[in-house]
């Protein structure tokens, strides 16, 4: 695909989401064993926000610490979990997430609905301006999405930046275990066969890596600066992980 282009979702991975959002969405969101089929507290979920959102935005000033405090994007918002903390620090934020099912529940979860909004979006161009929002973040998301559509992602997410800007965003860059990554690989690719094919439609969760190299090339391809390459964990023993931070210099 081209940068730019406009490429929408495909079928499993809309299919899935809405699937996970509708059954049990916190779990979905953050995967502990512990909490799935609906044991996930309410307040205990979100409060892993708020701490998420504060170490964000601790990161953030670090790095960019003439970050504005206008707008903010939280990209795979799910049910609001990083975006409600997010209005609280930010004159608006703006949560997008792929699942009506999702968008549905956060806003019945939505503390601020004058400076807190959700949008629905299948596809590669997101549903908002470019260069309108001085925090740009994604945590927890863009390691669902196969690695090619995940960079077209990444392109329009950039797109948002406002110069001055700040996007910092999580993203798998490989497992630890080279077996593992073989056998998912496999396992997805014939999910998506059986899925294709109308055999086998379980909903799919996969985690995708992305080489650093293939992130900046395309956070620079459209026009940020990357500041920093941090590593994180948040995603498990298995893999490796880091936290990409990227800015708009042309101001």
């Amino acid at each position: 695909m081209t940068r730019g282009e406009r490429v929408r979702a495909p079928g499993w991975m809309r299919t899935s989401w809405e699937h996970f959002g509708a059954t049990d969405p916190m779990w979905a969101i953050l995967t502990q064993p512990e909490t799935r089929d609906g044991r996930w507290d309410a307040d205990a979920f979100f409060a892993t926000g708020r701490a998420d959102c504060a170490e964000l935005l601790a990161r953030a000033t670090r790095l960019h610490p003439s970050l504005g405090r206008g707008n903010a994007l939280d990209f795979g918002c799910g049910l609001g979990r990083l975006t409600r903390p997010l209005a609280d620090e930010f004159e608006h934020a703006v949560g997008i997430d792929i699942a009506v099912s999702m968008i549905e529940r956060a806003n019945a979860h939505n503390h601020a609905p004058s400076r807190c909004s959700f949008l629905q979006c299948c596809d590669t161009r997101l549903p908002v301006a470019s260069q309108h929002f001085d925090f740009v973040v994604s945590k927890l998301t863009l390691q669902h999405i196969p690695p090619r559509l995940g960079l077209a992602y990444l392109g329009d997410l950039a797109r948002t930046v406002a110069p001055g800007g700040l996007l910092l965003v999580q993203i798998p860059t490989g497992s630890r275990r080279r077996l593992l990554r073989r056998v998912g690989l496999t396992a997805r690719r014939l999910a998506h066969r059986l899925w294709n094919h109308g055999i086998r439609r379980r909903p799919i969760m996969g985690v995708w890596a992305i080489q650093e190299a293939r992130v900046r090339t395309a956070l620079e391809s459209a026009g940020l600066t990357v500041l920093a390459v941090e590593p994180e964990d948040s995603v498990g023993p298995d893999w490796d992980s880091a936290w990409y931070a990227a800015t708009r210099r042309d101001y």
